[in-house]
C-alpha cells in the first residue's frame, strides 16, 4: 500500500538514519553492468535512450563512502537528528587531505587526486549544517579549480590526463556554485556566467552521472535558470527512470503529481528506496546506494520552499 506523502517522509527519514554506519558515514557501492556481449549491447542501447538506471543485479563492492555522505548531508540529510548530522560531519572532516580538500578515494587500487565535486559537496554539507569553517579560505580552495581560459571549473587538480578539459563535468560545476553560496561567498559574475555557458554547451550530457535530471537538479540548486540547460536535461524522465524522476522533482517540479506518485509507489516496506545506478564510470562500473536514493527521494517529496 502506498503511503501518504507525510507518512513516506517520516518513514524515509527513519530508514535513512538506520543506514548510517558506526563511523558516521553512509555506505556506497559499486557494481557492474552485464559483461556478456548481448547484455552489454542491450545496456549500451538503453544508455543511449536514457534508460540505463537499474538496481544491482549481481555482486556489489563496498566503496569509499565520503562522496555519498557529503551528497546526502547537503540535501535531505539536514533533516536527520542532530546526533546523526554531527557524526556524519565529523566523519567528513576526517577525510580532508593535507590541502584541505576531498577526493573520491581509491578506485581499483589507485588513489585519486582531489576533485571539485567531492570538495564542493563536502564543504556545502559542512556549511549548511553549521560546522565551523573559515568560509573565505574554503571558497578560495574551491576557486583553485577555476579554468580562467575556459571560464569553468575543472574536475581534478592534477597533472596529466586528469587535467584535460574533456574530464570537466557539468554537475560538478553547478555544485561548486552551490557550495560557494552555502559558504556565503557567492560566485562572481564571471563564474556564474561561465558555468551557465558551460552547462548550455554540454550536449553530450554528464560524464559521470547517469541521469540527465541530475544536471537539472544541480543547476536548480545552484540558482541557475533552467533555460540555460540543453533540452534533454529539461525533459521529463520516462516512467522507468526512478532516479531521474526523483531528481526531476528536486529540480523545481514538485508539483508533478504523476511523478510524485511514482516515487511514493517505489518506497520499500522499511521506508527506504532501493539502490539505483546514480554515477557511472568510463566503461561499465556503476555506483549507487540505498542511502543516496532515499535521501534524494525524501528531498523530492518535501514541500516546495
Amino acid at each position: 500500500m502506498t503511503r501518504s506523502r507525510e507518512a513516506a517522509l517520516a518513514a524515509g527519514l527513519r530508514a535513512l538514519e538506520s543506514l548510517q554506519s558506526a563511523d558516521g558515514s553512509f555506505p556506497f557501492q559499486l557494481w557492474w553492468e552485464p559483461r556478456d556481449l548481448i547484455g552489454r549491447v542491450i545496456t549500451r542501447a538503453r544508455r543511449l535512450v536514457g534508460h540505463a538506471r537499474q538496481t544491482p543485479t549481481g555482486p556489489v563492492m563496498e566503496q569509499d563512502p565520503t562522496f555519498a555522505t557529503s551528497y546526502l548531508l547537503m540535501g535531505a540529510g539536514r533533516r536527520l537528528p542532530p546526533q546523526s548530522i554531527s557524526r556524519a560531519g565529523e566523519f567528513l572532516l576526517t577525510r580532508r587531505d593535507s590541502l584541505g580538500m576531498w577526493a573520491w578515494g581509491e578506485l581499483f587500487g589507485k588513489i585519486l587526486p582531489p576533485d571539485a565535486d567531492s570538495t564542493a559537496c563536502a564543504l556545502a554539507a559542512l556549511a549548511l549544517n553549521g560546522f565551523p569553517l573559515d568560509r573565505e579560505v574554503e571558497a578560495e580552495r574551491l576557486r583553485r579549480f577555476w579554468r580562467p581560459d575556459l571560464q569553468r571549473f575543472r574536475t581534478w587538480i592534477a597533472e596529466g590526463p586528469y587535467s584535460i578539459p574533456e574530464r570537466d563535468e557539468p554537475v560538478a560545476n553547478a555544485n561548486v556554485l552551490f557550495a560557494l553560496n552555502a559558504l556565503g561567498q557567492p560566485p562572481t559574475p564571471a563564474e556564474h556566467a561561465g558555468v551557465r555557458r558551460y552547462l548550455a554547451s554540454c550536449l553530450a550530457g554528464s560524464r559521470y552521472y547517469c541521469s540527465p535530471a541530475t544536471i537539472a537538479h544541480a543547476a536548480h540548486r545552484a540558482g541557475l535558470d533552467p533555460q540555460c540547460l540543453p533540452h534533454f536535461a529539461r525533459t521529463r524522465p520516462g516512467r522507468d527512470d526512478l532516479i531521474g524522476t526523483i531528481q526531476w522533482l528536486c529540480a523545481g517540479h514538485r508539483g508533478d503529481r504523476a511523478a510524485t506518485e511514482r516515487v511514493l509507489a517505489a518506497q520499500q516496506p522499511d521506508g527506504s528506496w532501493p539502490s539505483m545506478a546514480w554515477i557511472k564510470g568510463v566503461g561499465v562500473p556503476l555506483w549507487g546506494c540505498a542511502a543516496v536514493t532515499t535521501a534524494l527521494a525524501i528531498e523530492s517529496l518535501e514541500p516546495s520552499p
